[in-house]
């Protein structure tokens, strides 16, 4: 992996300061996961910010945007969380009103502006998104599309990102 790790102004070393040793385990999980990552360092970083845009806590957020270069994964990742978000409510409320709607059968097609990025990349990081907020049905939407482009692993992952980040934040809350 790259010199990101070792900088102490990275993002990971400013989890991991916040974490301390009270959390020691969520920090060498924290740690095992941005480090033993198959995806790509940008898709770390995008699918890590998606992450932090979903839970909603600005001080990780500025510091994974500030590490990133690339301003085509920055918007996507907010686009990922916030479409990922609108998309869960509804989902959820139709399923608790046990509305068989037709938006719950339709194959998975991105319909909004993506940031910029390909479809695939995008997908990675509604996925994290998704993983957040819990709803299992664009879980499932997103890993049904990725599973034909990115593999198992990649996949894992992602969600481990998602999880390991949202914990990170809930611990600081």
């Amino acid at each position: 992996m790259s010199h990101w790790l070792n900088d102490t102004d990275s993002w990971l070393e400013i989890f991991k300061r916040k974490l301390g040793v009270t959390h020691r385990d969520l920090y060498v999980y924290l740690d095992h996961c941005i480090e033993k990552s198959t995806l790509e360092f940008i898709d770390v970083q995008a699918c890590a910010l998606t992450a932090c845009r979903a839970v909603g806590y600005p001080v990780f957020t500025a510091a994974i945007e500030k590490n990133m270069e690339q301003s085509q994964e920055k918007a996507a990742a907010a686009i990922a969380a916030s479409m990922c978000f609108l998309n869960s409510t509804w989902i959820n409320y139709l399923e608790s009103i046990n509305e068989n709607h037709q938006f719950l059968s339709e194959p998975h097609h991105v319909l909004t502006p993506n940031g910029g990025v390909s479809e695939i990349k995008f997908n990675m990081y509604c996925l994290s998104a998704c993983v957040v907020y819990g709803s299992r049905h664009e879980i499932l939407r997103h890993i049904e599309f990725l599973k034909n482009h990115i593999s198992q692993d990649q996949i894992n992952d992602i969600v481990r990102i998602a999880a390991v980040i949202s914990a990170a934040i809930k611990a600081q809350v």
